[in-house]
């Protein structure tokens, strides 16, 4: 191949209906490092919102996800903004 994808923009993927629409900085075949990342902060973002809203400790957070406390942790470390 000669470096050209054999889709065109309009085709799109999972990430989204239509490249040319696509919320991705770069496109998820180009970077698929990327991709799993930013598919791990929409994860984290979602757990998180829930554990805030629902005020769960770290065990029932653990309990709800299905995965370690230390994962909980991990997230939670992960969510936090810098202190302006």
């Amino acid at each position: 191949m000669s470096g050209r994808r054999p889709w065109s923009a309009l085709d799109g993927c999972d990430a989204s209906d239509s490249c040319l629409t696509c919320p991705l900085p770069e496109c998820k075949y180009d970077d698929p490092a990327g991709y799993k990342a930013h598919l791990q902060n929409h994860k984290d973002q979602y757990r998180a919102a829930i554990i805030s809203a629902e005020h769960l400790t770290i065990e029932e957070a653990a309990n709800r996800f299905a995965v370690s406390q230390r994962s909980i942790l991990r997230l939670m470390k992960r969510q936090k903004t810098p202190a302006s």
